[in-house]
């Protein structure tokens, strides 16, 4: 099954601000403010990426080509609510999947939507590609204090080296992989 996966509304906010991170960077002057927000930015989203979770509250449109099962997981834990399930039209438009059809599963990692028992499933044959469509909220919160301290931690770390080095490591630095490791979501086995 194709999926993708579009941040259609990213966080208001960071978990580390521009101000903690030269606070922790050990940097006096002003200069490069809107270089150090951008790697904050970036580092946040390597962060999720590696994490498989988003950190902060952030709408997001799952597109899949088939619905083959009663049960679908939504990347980007933690969930925090379904705004509703839509099938693409041929022309682009979508048609909203009447929520009276499924529930959603919000504790578990990861959330998930499951078509009730009775209720038929969702069908689309007007698109051939992304014919469904499931928009939601996750992430730990709206708030920076919402996502937990080692992951902020992990975050400072990970910007300043990216901030030496003037590139941010698509894999994070060894130094941080053991704290981010608690939170990383993996299928087990």
């Amino acid at each position: 099954m194709k999926t993708s996966i579009l941040i259609q509304t990213e966080p208001t906010v960071e978990p580390v601000s521009v101000d903690e991170f030269k606070t922790f960077a050990r940097i006096d002057n002003d200069d490069e403010e809107t270089a150090i927000s951008n790697l904050l930015v970036a580092t946040r989203q390597a962060t999720e990426k590696y994490l498989g979770r988003a950190l902060l509250e952030q709408t997001i449109y799952y597109n899949l080509d088939e619905w083959e099962e009663r049960r679908i997981e939504l990347p980007y834990p933690s969930l925090l609510s379904v705004t509703g399930v839509y099938l693409r039209n041929e022309d682009g438009t979508f048609t909203e999947y009447d929520s009276d059809n499924y529930y959603v599963v919000s504790d578990g990692i990861p959330g998930s939507i499951v078509i009730k028992t009775g209720s038929t499933m969702p069908d689309n044959t007007d698109a051939e590609y992304a014919k469904y469509q499931i928009r939601y909220k996750a992430g730990y919160g709206d708030a920076a204090v919402d996502v937990p301290e080692a992951i902020k931690q992990a975050i400072l770390v990970w910007a300043n080296n990216g901030y030496a080095n003037r590139v941010i490591s698509p894999e994070p630095p060894i130094e941080v992989r053991q704290a981010l490791s608690l939170y990383r979501v993996e299928r087990l086995k």
